[in-house]
């Protein structure tokens, strides 16, 4: 009595209550998912008021790239333009870009960094690179890498081949 049904899996009363179930774990699309929410988690926790992931990327592209259009800065980080024009908009009410008219078409505008922008982006990557290390600190640095390799192998072939139906 007071045993589980657990198909040979360990037994319920060696895991702590919320231990996840043993056909969870084995999927890493699932374990993808929940190490992203305690990573936006961990990040929030650290930084409450600074800028979150979709703002940092913006002013990512426009310091790689240069002055864009708001489509050309949502094509490249594969957002939708509709949930793009929220995040240009706080980033120009805090000064960190400015749209201007793009002088080769006059109905579009370009949107790029200020000089407070360019200074935010450098503190972002600061406390970023602090974050990184504290929520990555079970990873040895080769360990780091071969994450950074797979998952940049998993983003290029999904971005290659999209969903088909």
């Amino acid at each position: 009595m007071g045993q589980s049904y657990h198909h040979g899996m360990e037994s319920t009363e060696q895991l702590a209550p919320t231990a996840l179930p043993a056909r969870l774990r084995s999927h890493p699309i699932f374990m993808m998912l929940l190490i992203v929410r305690q990573a936006r988690r961990h990040g929030t926790a650290r930084n409450p008021e600074g800028l979150r992931l979709p703002h940092y990327a913006a002013l990512s592209v426009l310091a790689d790239f240069g002055p864009a259009s708001q489509r050309e800065v949502s094509d490249r980080l594969r957002f939708d333009a509709s949930d793009l024009v929220a995040v240009i908009d706080s980033l120009e009410q805090q000064g960190f870009v400015t749209r201007e008219r793009n002088p080769a078409d006059r109905r579009r505008y370009a949107v790029q960094l200020t000089p407070a922008g360019w200074r935010e982006l450098q503190a972002v990557e600061r406390r970023s690179q602090r974050l990184q290390d504290e929520f990555l600190a079970p990873l040895a640095e080769p360990e780091r890498q071969t994450l950074r390799e797979l998952l940049m192998k998993l983003y290029a072939y999904h971005d290659d081949h999209p969903p088909v139906g």
